[in-house]
């Protein structure tokens, strides 16, 4: 299925380089075993089976998925064939013992990959392959995890070694690419995806395509612009299917099979892989077309993307260590191309996906492409630190709006504020959002929101209904106040609201919120607590108490030990709001260990960019424990439980800020992981 050869070929590359670790040996010792390596390989893999039956167990056990697995296993029979190659294993020596063949090419950078791309591409990637970036991820016990994981999902057939198969022809990087829309043509994924690979050996490629000439069954071959196009058709079994022999009953399948939604995929055409080679690169892609526009960008018959400043700064960050991926979007070219893209893989799901498909095909649809042209492009990074992945977003404006010049002044010192908030949230919370102006956001967000028919419709309606049960204007009212610093966060409480629902629910809400109109909050809140006492037939009071020393207002019920809100001014302009009395009580005057001191708080946040407009953070640790809680007891001795609870477990933490400049918008992510267990 197309689909899955696109997503297999994109990243198999870079998990294989990540898995094959645990298989390979260093570059140095491989290079000079290879070709006994391989033959010995062959040997196993003849005497498995007697009489060629080997091919067809292999037919039967692998995942079921055939056209990624014909994909990774044409390659790599290919590559296989290639390594055994004498002229190969040779200069795999003479490589090992610093004599450098003459075939031998100096490595790509993503610059000059760029190069190939046309300029108006609607999105350009690039993947790091080398073996050290993927190799080093290993330290962390969730991607430790998550490669023995894939292993287990990869077709049995595939014999894949990362520096036999990669490392002794191809570069560091490798480049993606999607073609931009022609006129009003729907764009398919055969008609755009394209991938780059910069090659270092000659020899080996030219191997590896006189392999490939020679399967005249499946390759048709074919010049375009003086370079050679091979067209294989992936998806005919490359092993003619005999009867396999029984199995042993205790066997296990190698091999886990693919989830039972994926066997409905609908493989509604011949699957097709398209192979070029012109100097310093091969080009993969499901269909020629997309290769023919490489050829003609590296020609110079159109123009390329390496120029584009935006583009140029995001190879520079590519550079930096630990860079795994990087991405360019141009927003309005994209999102033409990606309304066509998900009508075109909606035909590959089986008819009880199309919602799904057609929800974000509709989100999409909605999306204004007049905001989108306020961005030049959209670019995006992943990479791995000590502390765990950090994921990175960067808008290049066209220019900075009035309304986004007020949302980035005075960020120094709101980010003073807004420490200042976080202070007063407890050590053990489970999650924070902090950030500043509500107000001016809620205006910006409604009236984007209103640019939608059914969504102005919807607004209006939620208006009318709170003017009509609380005679307040929600604008003005509730929102309208909110016009400094605020924190939203959520924390272990045995009091307040939750505790109705269940005694050990261990829950609370709480919001601090700075104000420049005190005057208008108190109105608020005293309307509102006068509709509260007037509901409830007389059976809710709203007390005051003193805390040590601090004011706190709750609403109660006269019976019973329920308190469903509470509030205090802890500062001349400063409102926290929290679900019932018992939750503030652990909040005055102020929390025992405030998170702002907290190691685990500081090394979520200490590496984001600042000033920034505020945090969003969760303490996985915490809010893991609390959740387990809810999990029946019969359940928590399940495999598969157990599996989960330990990988999503060392996730210590994920948080998450936005910041901007006068050319930028920035979004950053950090997931701070648990080193791998010994």
């Amino acid at each position: 299925m197309r689909i899955f050869i696109k997503s297999g070929i994109t990243t198999v590359l870079g998990l294989l380089v990540w898995t094959s670790a645990a298989k390979a040996e260093d570059l140095k010792s491989t290079q000079l075993k290879v070709a006994n390596q391989s033959q010995t390989s062959s040997v196993k893999l003849a005497s498995k089976t007697p009489s060629g039956n080997y091919g067809a167990n292999l037919a039967t056990k692998s995942p079921q998925n055939p056209a990624l697995s014909d994909a990774i296993v044409f390659l790599d029979r290919k590559l296989t064939l290639v390594a055994n190659n004498p002229k190969n294993t040779l200069q795999d020596r003479l490589r090992q013992s610093n004599e450098q063949p003459s075939n031998l090419a100096p490595v790509a950078s993503v610059k000059d990959i760029s190069s190939l791309f046309p300029a108006d591409a609607p999105l350009v990637g690039f993947i790091s392959i080398k073996r050290e970036n993927w190799e080093s991820l290993t330290r962390f016990h969730l991607f430790h995890m998550a490669k023995e994981t894939i292993v287990k999902f990869m077709p049995k057939e595939a014999n894949f070694n990362y520096a036999r198969d990669i490392q002794s022809w191809l570069g560091e990087e490798v480049g993606v690419v999607f073609m931009p829309k022609v006129g009003n043509t729907p764009v398919t994924m055969e008609s755009t995806f394209a991938m780059v690979f910069p090659i270092t050996n000659d020899m080996r490629v030219q191997s590896f395509l006189d392999v490939v000439k020679k399967d005249k069954e499946r390759v048709k071959i074919r010049e375009y612009q003086g370079v050679t196009i091979f067209e294989v058709k992936t998806s005919k079994s490359e092993i003619p299917a005999t009867k396999p022999l029984p199995a042993p009953k205790a066997a296990k399948p190698a091999t886990q099979p693919f989830p039972e939604a994926l066997q409905k995929l609908k493989n509604r055409r011949q699957n097709n892989l398209a192979i070029a080679v012109f100097p310093g690169y091969v080009a993969l892609g499901l269909d020629s077309k997309p290769l023919e526009q490489l050829i003609d960008t590296k020609n110079g018959s159109r123009a390329n993307i390496s120029a584009n400043p935006e583009l140029q700064a995001l190879t520079q960050q590519h550079q930096a260590p630990g860079v795994l991926f990087s991405m360019y979007q141009n927003p309005v070219a994209y999102m033409a191309l990606a309304k066509d893209l998900i009508k075109d893989i909606a035909k590959d799901f089986p008819s009880e996906a199309n919602g799904i498909l057609s929800a974000s095909l509709l989100s999409l649809e909605n999306i204004n492409l007049e905001q989108l042209k306020a961005y030049k492009s959209i670019n995006s990074t992943l990479r791995s630190q000590p502390e765990g992945m950090r994921f990175q977003i960067q808008s290049y404006l066209v220019k900075l709006t009035p309304e986004e010049k007020l949302k980035s002044a005075n960020k120094s010192v709101k980010n003073q504020r807004e420490q200042a908030i976080i202070a007063r949230m407890p050590a053990a919370t489970y999650s924070a959002f902090t950030g500043s102006n509500i107000n001016l956001y809620w205006q910006a967000l409604s009236r984007s929101l209103e640019t939608i028919p059914e969504v102005k419709k919807g607004l209006g309606g939620f208006r009318e209904f709170v003017k009509n049960t609380t005679s307040l204007d929600f604008d003005k009212d509730f929102i309208g106040w909110m016009d400094k610093e605020y924190g939203f966060f959520s924390f272990p409480t045995k009091g307040g609201l939750f505790k109705f629902f269940s005694p050990n629910a261990n829950f609370g809400i709480g919001i601090i919120v700075k104000t420049g109109n005190r005057t208008v909050a108190e109105n608020t809140l005293n309307k509102l607590e006068q509709l509260f006492k007037s509901s409830s037939n007389g059976e809710t009071i709203v007390n005051n108490t003193n805390i040590k020393g601090q004011n706190v207002t709750s609403w109660d019920v006269k019976t019973g030990d329920f308190s469903p809100l509470a509030y205090s001014w802890i500062e001349q302009d400063t409102l926290l709001l929290t679900s019932g009395f018992g939750a503030i009580s652990d909040l005055v005057p102020k929390p025992y260990v405030q998170l702002s001191d907290t190691y685990n708080f500081t090394t979520a946040t200490n590496s984001l960019p600042y000033p920034n407009k505020g945090y969003f953070y969760m303490n996985m640790g915490s809010s893991l424990s609390w959740m387990y809680g809810f999990i029946p007891q019969e359940y928590q001795q399940n495999e598969f439980v157990k599996v989960a609870k330990q990988a999503i477990g060392s996730i210590y933490s994920i948080s998450a800020t936005a910041s901007q400049t006068e050319e930028t918008q920035q979004a950053d992510m950090l997931m701070v992981l648990a080193p791998t267990r010994k």
